[in-house]
């Protein structure tokens, strides 16, 4: 985990994130379960509420790698228990 204290203190924030990760953690594991994952949070120089933790996927191809996610990204849409304020918060992409 990069930045750990900030991720930490991001989710401390935003409570409902750390439900979300945990959500879409098993989908992430299903579509890329050999990769290993970095999470970050990514701070926006001017807006405080621009803000969000990313987490990154380590592949290996990135054509193949760049399909499937754009596959998986679609599976979060379906998650209706989480806003879509709660969803902008946490993005998900290829390192």
């Amino acid at each position: 985990m990069h930045n750990k204290e900030e991720v930490k203190a991001f989710i401390e924030k935003h409570a409902e994130i750390l439900d979300y990760i945990e959500e879409i953690t098993p989908l992430i594991d299903d579509y890329f379960p050999k990769y290993s994952k970095i999470i970050e949070f990514c701070k926006d120089p001017e807006f405080d509420r621009l803000d969000f933790v990313m987490i990154y996927i380590k592949g290996e191809s990135f054509e193949k790698d760049y399909e499937t996610l754009n596959r998986f990204k679609e599976e979060p849409l379906y998650i209706s228990k989480f806003s879509r304020n709660i969803k902008g918060l946490v993005c998900v992409e290829l390192l």
